[in-house]
């Protein structure tokens, strides 16, 4: 092995589970046991902005958050304008910089809306609170 080649790791990547039309090119992420547990609340939380989940939004679920996802492999992701991420970390989308919650991210294909994680929504009233504030902004 050559000392003057630097070889880096590439994580594999995180197998997908999309289901939904989206037929308003909106897309959430979320991590498969994050949503296993709180499907029922990210149906509400949806259903409040007037969105149907399986006909407005695709539902994107990542299977281990510690795999990294393309988003321009998967056809109706990439199709999406907006995306919602719950709990997703930057790295697992591959970026180049840090999200903040509730700080909208506007890329040349997307505009990133970091997110809590719903566990975390679902046991903090104020969380709940900033959520709905921040998705009115949105969806006025």
């Amino acid at each position: 092995m050559n000392p003057n080649k630097h070889f880096y790791r590439i994580d594999d990547y995180s197998e997908l589970s999309l289901y939904g039309k989206n037929k308003r090119s909106i897309s959430l992420i979320v991590l498969e046991q994050d949503y296993n547990l709180h499907k029922e609340l990210l149906e509400k939380i949806m259903g409040s902005v007037q969105l149907d989940m399986e006909e407005d939004l695709s539902l994107c679920v990542i299977s281990d958050k510690n795999k990294r996802v393309q988003l321009k492999d998967h056809e109706i992701l990439a199709k999406s304008k907006h995306l919602f991420l719950f709990g997703i970390e930057s790295k697992t989308l591959s970026c180049q910089f840090e999200f903040h919650n509730y700080r909208p991210i506007i890329t040349e294909e997307f505009i990133i809306h970091p997110l809590d994680l719903l566990q975390d929504l679902s046991s903090d009233i104020n969380k709940k609170k900033i959520l709905w504030s921040y998705l009115k902004k949105i969806f006025k």
